[in-house]
């Protein structure tokens, strides 16, 4: 605030300056706004390209001149279907985040089972009970599932970040994620890797200890 800019109307060479007496925020259509006395006191006359009504303009009043009549409430209902456009937008990406969730935990669960079926085997060998062995699996897993989320959530609000900070001038969005966003989106993360565990114990029954611990030949 109180300094000075230079500023032309699109299409004029002229340049002109201002000094700064507000600083407001939107997110699209960025530019300068000023009262009409003060731009016909200090610059020229007051032309507008456009006007907003919320009145019905009578058909005596329209002309060749005219372009294109809109008033707020179309303005206002063109805005709320985009609005419900990009929550289905949000909707649609959410639920991929969870079928991506869940395929990379399910890999990572059979690919770790794998690897270590001659170690559960020795441990059935050894008289653990499979209730003690799926409940140890599940620790394990349910520990490396909260290690990604502690390492996860960080790195996410850095990219958000990163997102906005990468986005034209025209736009002016802060990146607000609230906590309750955060503590849903781990609690899902969470219940769907106990769902994943639960069906990756199923399997531990049905090792084969005889073939499990033979040698590699």
């Amino acid at each position: 605030i109180g300094d000075t800019i230079e500023w032309r109307i699109y299409g004029d060479r002229d340049w002109n300056k201002s000094k700064i007496a507000l600083i407001y925020r939107t997110p699209v259509g960025q530019g300068i706004s000023m009262r009409r006395a003060y731009y016909e006191s200090n610059y020229s006359a007051f032309k507008p390209t456009a006007l907003l009504t919320s009145e019905v303009i009578p058909e005596g009043l329209k002309s060749d001149a005219v372009k294109n009549i809109q008033n707020t409430d179309t303005l206002m209902n063109n805005f709320n279907t985009t609005l419900e456009s990009i929550k289905t937008l949000i909707v649609i990406l959410i639920l991929a985040a969870l079928v991506l969730g869940g395929v990379v935990l399910y890999n990572l669960g059979v690919l770790s089972f794998s690897e270590r079926t001659r170690e559960l085997a020795t441990m059935k060998v050894l008289g653990f009970f499979p209730k003690q062995i799926r409940l140890l699996t599940q620790m394990q897993n349910t520990w490396l599932t909260i290690l990604g989320i502690l390492l996860g959530i960080p790195a996410g609000f850095l990219l958000v970040s990163y997102m906005f900070s990468t986005m034209h001038d025209t736009l002016d969005m802060m990146p607000y994620i609230s906590t309750i966003s955060v503590i849903i989106s781990i609690l899902v993360t969470l219940i769907l890797s106990e769902l994943i565990n639960l069906v990756l114990s199923g399997k531990i029954k049905d090792i084969d200890m005889v073939s499990s611990l033979k040698s590699v030949e």
